[in-house]
């Protein structure tokens, strides 16, 4: 006949001599580590993200490099996330920039049409969004920049 109460779960209770305050001692210093771990990315790694200044305005006039050949002028006062100015050095590549609560970013691809073909796609492609807020009226025309 077996007995109603096992004493097995009893046989592997840790001593009182290896008690601290009803813990086992011998699971503190790995709980520690994990609360260590756990205040470093709470609590310092936040701080040390706020006290950093990420901010890299754009000022009037600078321009941005996609291409060694394509560049373009931002808005002032906008945050460039990624890219880089001309003059300054680097690989060409996309742009992205913030500010006013928005991020644009500006990606370069290759086209094999003519300037009329890439506009008819792009207005064939925005007639059929369901956006309203962006509508692009009015007839084409050619612009002549400063530059020529």
């Amino acid at each position: 006949m077996t007995p109603l109460l096992d004493a097995a779960p009893h046989r592997h209770r840790v001593p009182a001599d290896h008690r601290v305050l009803g813990l086992d001692r011998r699971t503190c210093p790995p709980a520690l580590v994990v609360l260590a771990v756990f205040l470093v990315f709470t609590v310092v790694v936040p701080r040390i993200d706020a006290a950093l200044d990420w901010d890299d305005p754009v000022l009037a006039g600078q321009q941005l490099a996609l291409t060694d050949t394509l560049v373009f002028t931002p808005v002032a006062g906008y945050d460039v996330e990624s890219g880089f100015r001309v003059g300054d050095g680097g690989t060409f590549g996309d742009a992205t920039l913030a500010g006013a609560g928005i991020t644009f970013q500006v990606s370069t691809d290759s086209y094999d049409g003519t300037p009329d073909q890439l506009l008819d796609q792009v207005q064939k492609v925005t007639s059929r969004t369901d956006d309203p807020t962006f509508r692009v009226d009015g007839n084409r025309a050619t612009l002549t920049t400063a530059a020529g």
